[in-house]
C-alpha cells in the first residue's frame, strides 16, 4: 500500500484536473449563450452604483444558463470557507473553496456580495465586466478605469490570451502586471487583498498550473509564473516585471514557485 498511496494520489489528481477542464469548457458554453443574448456584453461585476444587486455577480447573472451548482466548483476544491453565517467552517487550503456567504463585509456594510449558500473554486477576471465604476484595487487601478481599460466585450482581438474564469481562490479578481507573487503557499485572502488580486489566481492546485477559461471560450492549463503573462486588461503588459522578457531572474519567486516552469 504505500508504494501504491503514490501512484494513486497523482492519478486522483490528474483526473481531478480533467473534470476541472471540462467544467470550464462547459462554462465556455454558459457564458457564450449569455454573450449571445446580451450584446456580447460581459455581466456588469460587482462595483456597480447599484452595488446591493447580486445578480450583476457572474455567478448569478449566467444562473438561468447553467443548471447545477457542482459546475462552480473545482472537484480538487470543494470545501466551503465559510457556512451561511459567515462562519469559518475550514481551514484554508488548496482545496478550500469561497462561500458559502462572504466573510469581509463590503462598502456598503452589509454582506451582500452573493446570495447565502452559494460556494465555488472558480473566478472571474474582474477586467472583463461591463461596468464604468471604479474598482477596489487601488490607485494603480484608476488609470486603466479612466482610459477604458476594461474588456467589456468578448468581440475583441487577441480574445485567446485574455483570462475569463480560472481557478481561484475568491469569486472574482482584478490582476496588475506589477502584483508581486504570493510569498507563502496560500496567505491570507484578506492580507493586502486589495492591493494584489493575482495571488488569487496563484493557486498550485493542478501541479504547478491552474485551468482557465479564454475569452474566445478555449480552456487550457496555465502554468502559474504564465498567469503574469496573460491579458488581463486592455493595457497590460504582458512583458511586465514578472516575466522572462521583462527580466525576474529564478530568486525573485518566493521559495514555494521557484521549481515551477519559467516564462
Amino acid at each position: 500500500m504505500a508504494i501504491l498511496m503514490p501512484a494513486l494520489s497523482k492519478v486522483r489528481k490528474q483526473a481531478q484536473a480533467v473534470v476541472c477542464m471540462a467544467n470550464l469548457s462547459q462554462w465556455g458554453l454558459v457564458w457564450s449563450m449569455y454573450l449571445d443574448d446580451n450584446d456580447t456584453k460581459f455581466t456588469e461585476g460587482w462595483m456597480t452604483p447599484h452595488f446591493a444587486d447580486r445578480f450583476t455577480r457572474w455567478l448569478h447573472a449566467l444562473e438561468p444558463y447553467y443548471m447545477n451548482r457542482k459546475l462552480l466548483l473545482c472537484p480538487a476544491a470543494t470545501k466551503p470557507t465559510f457556512d451561511e453565517a459567515g462562519t469559518t467552517i475550514g481551514t484554508l487550503s488548496v482545496s478550500s473553496a469561497w462561500g458559502k456567504t462572504d466573510n469581509h463585509p463590503s462598502p456598503t456594510g452589509a454582506q451582500d456580495w452573493m446570495v447565502p449558500g452559494y460556494y465555488g473554486s472558480y473566478g472571474e477576471n474582474d477586467w472583463v465586466c461591463d461596468n464604468h465604476h471604479s474598482c477596489d484595487c487601488t490607485s494603480g487601478c484608476e488609470p486603466i478605469e479612466r482610459a477604458g481599460g476594461r474588456w467589456r466585450t468578448a468581440n475583441v482581438k487577441g480574445a485567446n490570451n485574455i483570462p475569463l474564469l480560472l481557478d481561484c481562490w475568491w469569486y472574482r479578481g482584478a490582476p496588475l502586471e506589477e502584483n508581486w507573487p504570493p510569498p507563502q503557499y496560500r496567505d491570507e485572502l484578506t492580507e493586502a487583498w486589495q492591493y494584489n488580486q493575482m495571488k488569487f489566481f496563484t493557486v498550485d492546485r493542478h501541479s504547478g498550473s491552474v485551468n482557465g477559461l479564454f475569452v474566445d471560450f478555449s480552456a487550457r492549463k496555465i502554468g502559474l509564473k504564465e498567469l503574469w503573462t496573460l491579458k488581463w486588461h486592455r493595457l497590460y503588459d504582458i512583458n511586465g516585471p514578472h516575466t522572462k522578457a521583462g527580466g525576474v531572474r529564478p530568486n525573485d519567486w518566493p521559495d514555494w514557485m521557484k521549481n515551477f516552469k519559467d516564462y
